[in-house]
Parts: C-alpha cells; sequence; structure tokens
C-alpha cells in the first residue's frame, strides 16, 4: 500500500480548504478572471483622442429669432474628442462619466446593447497647461461584462455593470459590483467583485467607507463596505435607477413604466430608514438611464420624457422643471428623446436629452446654497451645437469641466470660461 507523504496530505487538505471557501463566498478577490485586460500603454490610448479648439454656440431654443444667440456670460470650447473603445471588433457605446469631486480626475464607463456581455472603462486627466487639455491614462476592456455605471475617487475606481459569467456573482443574478486600485492614473491589475441583487446593476457611489449600488426592477439599493469585502444592508426599492448621497441623505431615483411614476426616497444615512418619499411624473421608460444629483437641499432630477426636476428634498415640492424638447420639432423620434442625465456645477446645469443633443440652464443662484424654502428660478438657454452628434446618455458637470457621454460617438470634453 502506497503511503502519502506528510507534505502532500498538506497540499491536499488546503486544496479541499480553498475549494470550500470558493464555492461558498460572494466575494471573489482570489478569482482568476480571465474577461478583463488592462492597458497602460498611454501611446495606445491616445490614438483614441482628438485634440481641438471648437467653440460650441448656445442656440436658443425660443422661436423668436432676436433670442437666437449664445448667453452673455461664459463661453464653451470643445477641447477634445475620445472615441469608444473596440472590444473583440464591437464597437462600445459611452454610458456615463465620473469626474471625482472638484479633482484632475475622470472615469468613462462603456457598455453594448443587446445581448453582448462586452465593456470598457477609462481613467482620464484633465491637465492643466496653458489650456485645458485631456489624457486617456488607463484602461480596461470587458469581454464578460457590460459596464453601466462607473465611480473613481483618489485611489479606486468601482464599476457597476452586468455580466453572463456566473462564477463572479456568484449568487444567481447578472449583476456585479467591481473594484480597481488606481495609482497615479494607472489602473491596477488587483480586482475585486461581489455579486449584486438584480438583473443589470445600473448605478454606483460610494461614501464615507460605505459603498452603495443600485440593481433595476428587479432589486433595490445595496451597501457593501467599499473594499467589497461586506454586504451591509440591502434595501428593497422597486426600479432603483441612480443614488446620491450628502453628509446625512441616501437619495434614490425609481422609476414605474407601470404607473408612469417616478419615486425619489429619501434616506437616513446612518440607518437607512425612510425619511421622506415624493412621487412625480416620469423616469418611467423601461431599462432607461435616469439619474439624481444632490445639491444643497435639492435634488436634480433628469425624469425621462417629463424632463429634469428640481425637487426640494424637505417638503417634496418640485421648485423647478426644465421641460424635455419637442421632438416633433426638431425632426425626432419621440421615443429617442428624453432626459437621461443632469449635472450641475454653480449655478449651470447641463441635460442629456437623448438624440436631441445637450441642454444647458441657468439657476438664479449657485444650486449648492439652497436651503429648503427658497426662492429659486431656472433659465433654460439654449442646447450646444455640436457639428456631428449622435446621442447624448449622460453629462457630468464640476469645476467648469463638462463631459458628455455621446453612446457610439464616444466622449466630449467641454470647458466652460465665464466672461
Amino acid at each position: 500500500m502506497k503511503h502519502l507523504s506528510f507534505s502532500s496530505l498538506i497540499y491536499g487538505l488546503l486544496l479541499m480548504l480553498l475549494l470550500l471557501l470558493s464555492g461558498c463566498s460572494v466575494n471573489t478577490n482570489d478569482f482568476n478572471d480571465s474577461g478583463y485586460s488592462i492597458q497602460n500603454d498611454e501611446v495606445q490610448l491616445q490614438e483614441r483622442l482628438t485634440e481641438t479648439n471648437q467653440l460650441i454656440e448656445v442656440l436658443s431654443t425660443s422661436p423668436e429669432p432676436a433670442k437666437r444667440k449664445a448667453p452673455p456670460s461664459f463661453s464653451l470650447n470643445l477641447v477634445a474628442e475620445i472615441d469608444a473603445p473596440v472590444v473583440d471588433g464591437v464597437v462600445t457605446q459611452a454610458t456615463m462619466v465620473d469626474i471625482f469631486r472638484n479633482s484632475a480626475r475622470a472615469a468613462v464607463s462603456y457598455n453594448v446593447q443587446g445581448a453582448d456581455y462586452t465593456g470598457a472603462v477609462d481613467a482620464v486627466q484633465v491637465t492643466n497647461r496653458f489650456r485645458k487639455a485631456i489624457r486617456v491614462r488607463s484602461g480596461i476592456e470587458f469581454t464578460n461584462a457590460k459596464s453601466n455605471a462607473v465611480f473613481m475617487d483618489g485611489n479606486d475606481m468601482w464599476l457597476a455593470q452586468a455580466t453572463n459569467d456566473p462564477s463572479i456573482t456568484q449568487n444567481g443574478s447578472s449583476s456585479v459590483a467591481r473594484k480597481f486600485g488606481v495609482s497615479g492614473f494607472r489602473i491596477d491589475d488587483n480586482p475585486v467583485y461581489s455579486g449584486v441583487r438584480g438583473f443589470a446593476a445600473n448605478s454606483i457611489h460610494e461614501s464615507d467607507g460605505i459603498l452603495y449600488v443600485t440593481s433595476g426592477s428587479n432589486a433595490g439599493l445595496t451597501l457593501f463596505s467599499d473594499d467589497l469585502s461586506e454586504e451591509i444592508d440591502y434595501v428593497d426599492i422597486p426600479g432603483a435607477r441612480w443614488v446620491d448621497t450628502d453628509e446625512n441623505r441616501i437619495v434614490v431615483l425609481a422609476g414605474n413604466p407601470n404607473t408612469g411614476e417616478g419615486t425619489l426616497y429619501v434616506l437616513n444615512k446612518s440607518d437607512r430608514s425612510v425619511l421622506n418619499q415624493y412621487s412625480f411624473s416620469g423616469a418611467d421608460t423601461p431599462e432607461a438611464k435616469s439619474t439624481v444629483e444632490i445639491k444643497g437641499d435639492l435634488a436634480l432630477v433628469a425624469a425621462g420624457r417629463s424632463g429634469t426636476h428640481l425637487i426640494d428634498l424637505t417638503t417634496g415640492e418640485q421648485v423647478a422643471t426644465i421641460p424635455v424638447p419637442d421632438a416633433e420639432s426638431l425632426g425626432l423620434n419621440p421615443e429617442a428623446v428624453e432626459s437621461n442625465a443632469a449635472s450641475a456645477d454653480e449655478e449651470f446645469i447641463f441635460i442629456s436629452n437623448g438624440e436631441a443633443g445637450v441642454y444647458v440652464a441657468e439657476a438664479s443662484e449657485k444650486l449648492d446654497r439652497y436651503e429648503s424654502g427658497d426662492e429659486l428660478s431656472v433659465e433654460l438657454l439654449g442646447y450646444l451645437a455640436f457639428d456631428d452628434f449622435q446621442s447624448a446618455n449622460h453629462v457630468a458637470f464640476r469645476n467648469k469641466t463638462l463631459f458628455v457621454a455621446a453612446g457610439l460617438g464616444g466622449v466630449k470634453a467641454v470647458m466652460l470660461r465665464r466672461k
């Protein structure tokens, strides 16, 4: 009879232990994922970037010819365009841009329509040379996941994705949250994964060491530790589409295609209890993007075909509404025109309206200063006249820098200068 050596026995026991651990954990720190590749060759990445210095006019939507001119308070310059990555021969589409606070850091997520699970992400730098410029510093291509949303800070990048790889989610769903480290502007090859309830994770946000992930019509809001080692809580919010936080509140935007209504959930940040719940018309297109940003005591809500609403987080009052463009007057299919995302900084609000493009509005005061009950007015200034445009999926505006996620058209970077 042949006896096992002591070292062979120890090896066998360790192997069995690893197999048992991998079968019961939802966090896949040690999973050998072959479904992505990191690109840190900036020479190759810059091939997708075109620098320019093009004045972008703001054309008024007013029917009066005398009012069809750019607003006098600022000018806009297109400084760069980033082509969407081609992954395994498939052209991806830009889904979102996240700007880390008022820093020079931004990240772009990409996915594809249909049943193909393909995606990408870019790490982008805004440089401070004699004029503003953009650099694509690092990227990831995915052959097993769509990247629906991204959130970035100084050292980490988190992704909300849909995947067809059950070994990543390990919970029977198609949703996954991933984290990659970032050193400088280079993405590190040290991913962490956790499965998320629901068909497709659609937004992601980190604050105070907690990661918040929404995941669509058949799930809600999941809270993780920011290293994805622990699921902290789950809040059942049907149709959850977007999440944002401030010092004391979590705000989740949900949409219900069956009722034609959107709902804004205002939660206590410490215990996730519901402080307020407000309903409004819109945010009801199935599987469409709808976003929320907290500005002072306001929620800036892109609500699909009902336009963009500014909602008082304490009272629920709709302080202002910016209507969706009239598709018929633009010669567009009404189904292709709705407010997908809105982003604001200081008094300026930029809105992505699908094939109608990007619109800009100006508030009567800086929105971060708004306190519940304040008087506030908003004027729609017009739309941005890009030479070539396909569709505006998302906008992000911080520190006088506007990024437009233009679907198959990639990303446009625009600088605002006050006159």
